[in-house]
């Protein structure tokens, strides 16, 4: 957790931050950068870490003469963050938008293609591989990460301060508000590969994110669910052999008024109930899982049209404290003979209380 204010550090001799004889930059910063890693209990003062080495080898600090108009946080790594800068300087210090991927120990300068404006907003896409946006006050930028710069995104925008930016993931547009100049949307282009976890992450009691496409968690990380997840019809949660998926007082739904595939709990029907072999779901603490065509599925679904039966059960399932609402199925085992089953279902609710389509 972050965040930034503009105006002068507290200090009692206020000739600390304004002498311009001082021999270092840092101690000349007039704005503040903070950070939290106990949900905002305690803050460090991170503002000395926060600049980039340039080409010269010096050490730049945007925040000697400006501040932090906006935090972005990878969905899927939180070391990785990305700020934007309020600032009209032209080169060649024109810093925009700095990145750190270790949690703001160091930065990088991230402003190539971007034009000597202020950057309001940035926004990260959910589900895509680091695809994010700029509103600036120029328009719309769209962050290459194969190329590292930025490029305009106006498509028929005219040049204008642009102050929001919102995204619909059930059509796959985003609309933008302007200063002046109205409300406009477009259509974005299409993310088709799956978001793959492959280390250990929590989303958050805040957070809330919406994925068109699949979640696919690989063998030996771990998902942790505290927030709020939503799904395209047809897409869900594939927990591989060795994973584990864990919703913690979290709620998975639907997100476009259909229903999502539900969580697929893939385990080997030959091999014992063992978690370095079994997918595994833990859903605890009144986690919610609704609208669903399945809501959870222990196995895989027939690979042939009109087949019914289910492939590849073993997977663990332990539900405890929970609910499924409004799904179509809330919990289906596929055959697994091998040993005990080392799944449960307990203190729970199954409800059934809308009309479904």
């Amino acid at each position: 957790m972050y965040i930034a204010f503009a105006g002068t550090y507290w200090v009692n001799n206020v000739a600390d931050i304004v002498d311009p004889n001082l021999v270092n930059a840092e101690d000349q910063l007039i704005n503040r950068f903070f950070k939290s890693t106990d949900g905002g209990i305690t803050w460090d003062d991170i503002t000395d870490e926060l600049y980039y080495i340039n080409g010269n080898n010096q050490k730049i600090y945007p925040y000697q003469w400006f501040s932090v108009s906006c935090i972005e946080v990878d969905p899927r790594n939180a070391q990785r963050v990305y700020i934007g800068i309020s600032s009209y300087t032209s080169a060649p210090n024109q810093t925009r938008v700095m990145m750190s991927d270790n949690g703001g120990q160091s930065w990088e300068d991230i402003s190539t293609g971007l034009g000597s404006y202020p950057i309001r907003q940035l926004r990260y896409q959910d589900g895509s591989d680091e695809v994010i946006y700029a509103a600036t006050d120029a328009g719309v930028f769209r962050w290459n990460a194969d190329s590292q710069e930025w490029s305009c995104f106006n498509k028929g925008l005219p040049p204008c301060i642009v102050t929001t930016m919102n995204f619909d993931y059930c059509e796959n547009s985003m609309t933008i508000g302007t200063y002046g100049r109205g409300i406009w949307k477009i259509a974005l282009p299409a993310i088709d590969n799956d978001v793959t976890f492959s280390s250990n992450y929590t989303v958050e009691k805040f957070e809330v994110h919406s994925y068109p496409n699949n979640i696919v968690i690989d063998n030996g990380a771990t998902l942790t669910v505290k927030g709020h997840l939503y799904f395209k019809s047809g897409k869900g949660i594939v927990v591989k052999p060795g994973s584990k998926l864990i919703v913690d007082g979290g709620r998975l739904s639907n997100a476009c008024g259909s229903f999502w595939k539900g969580i697929q709990v893939v385990g080997n029907p030959n091999a014992g109930q063992n978690s370095s072999v079994q997918g595994v779901v833990e859903l605890k603490n009144g986690a919610i899982i609704e609208h669903a065509e399945i809501g959870v599925l222990a196995g895989v679904p027939p690979q042939t049209a009109g087949k019914k039966s289910y492939l590849k059960g073993g997977g663990i399932v332990k539900c405890i404290g929970s609910e499924f609402r409004n799904n179509v199925v809330d919990i289906r085992f596929a055959p697994y003979l091998f040993a005990p089953s080392a799944s449960y279902v307990f203190d729970s609710q199954l409800i059934t209380d809308d009309v479904l389509s």
